[in-house]
């Protein structure tokens, strides 16, 4: 039986233990109907007893408090942090992966697929969404798009947008006698990449994680997905 955490209050402030060694953090995004963004922290995978994070966060005061906070919930603190693999390239997963790198020394991973966008921040130098404001006007939603460039998409920070120490293909990350998959799923951004943990049995996709057998499918993995609704 898979055990849902969406019939709560999952944007709430704290932490969620997954399994022994996984925990869930969910991280503030204001002014966003989302709420939150998970975060998830992997315990007893590096050899040196470091923490291995899958997405970073929205680099805002709020979500380190949030995130400083869970750390001292399970005896932890930022300095524990010696990984940062990012799913994909939106703000609310990389950016403070990249403010963390800065302030810890965390090596933060990427998948390849995501260099041209990050190559066309640095070169339109924005955080306005341009090829999807384009895509609207050339679907007749002209309109639309002039309101979404009205808005304040927060400035244009080029240091959070630093590219990562590594960037990842379709390849197995080994950390001692522990692994991870890293599995291509471009879709949601051309180089969205999920993480398959084989022996935990934990696919980690986007601010959500669901359990596996052997390989995931979509009977375990979550249904609204595309909500973001945190499902293991």
């Amino acid at each position: 039986m898979t055990t849902r955490f969406d019939q709560g209050p999952w944007a709430a402030a704290g932490v969620q233990t997954v399994q022994a060694g996984v925990h869930r953090v969910p991280l503030p995004l204001p002014n966003d109907g989302l709420h939150a963004v998970n975060v998830y922290l992997l315990e007893d995978l590096t050899e040196d007893g470091g923490i291995v994070m899958i997405d970073g966060g929205w680099a805002i005061p709020e979500a380190r408090k949030a995130l400083e906070e869970a750390l001292s919930a399970i005896d932890r603190d930022l300095g524990d942090i010696s990984h940062i693999l990012v799913t994909h390239i939106h703000r609310d997963h990389y950016t403070q992966a990249v403010e963390l790198r800065r302030l810890l020394g965390s090596r933060v991973y990427l998948g390849a697929g995501e260099r041209p966008g990050l190559e066309m921040l640095d070169r339109l130098r924005s955080d306005e969404p341009a090829s999807s404001l384009e895509t609207l006007r050339r679907a007749g939603a002209g309109e639309l798009a002039d309101r979404i460039r009205a808005m304040d998409h927060g400035g244009f920070d080029p240091g959070m947008w630093e590219a990562p120490d590594r960037w990842l293909a379709a390849e197995t990350l080994r950390f001692g006698d522990r692994e991870l998959r890293v599995v291509p799923t471009p879709g949601h951004t051309k180089g969205h990449v999920v993480f398959l943990d084989e022996q935990r049995g934990l696919l980690f996709s986007g601010t959500t994680s669901c359990r596996t057998s052997h390989r995931p499918s979509a009977s375990n993995c979550p249904s609204r997905v595309a909500g973001r609704s945190p499902t293991t």
